[in-house]
């Protein structure tokens, strides 16, 4: 989970108008439903530990908003 995390991360510093970055947002912010109600297709350790995951993923998030 963690190394698909930092492809994910990595995925979020690349140019806007490709596909690559939505795909990347849409994977989050389907893991940060963890939170309030897991599903099949979010990993094992994410559903463990929510909260540490979902703090990493909004620190990644905000890839997104750098020049």
């Amino acid at each position: 989970v963690k190394w698909t995390m930092e492809v994910l991360c990595y995925g979020l510093t690349l140019p806007l108008d490709g596909d690559t970055v939505k795909l990347c947002v849409d994977v989050y912010t389907d893991w940060i439903m963890a939170l309030v109600s897991p599903r099949d297709s979010i990993p094992q350790p994410i559903i463990k530990e929510p909260n540490l995951y979902v703090q990493t993923i909004l620190k990644h998030l905000h890839n997104l908003f750098l020049p």
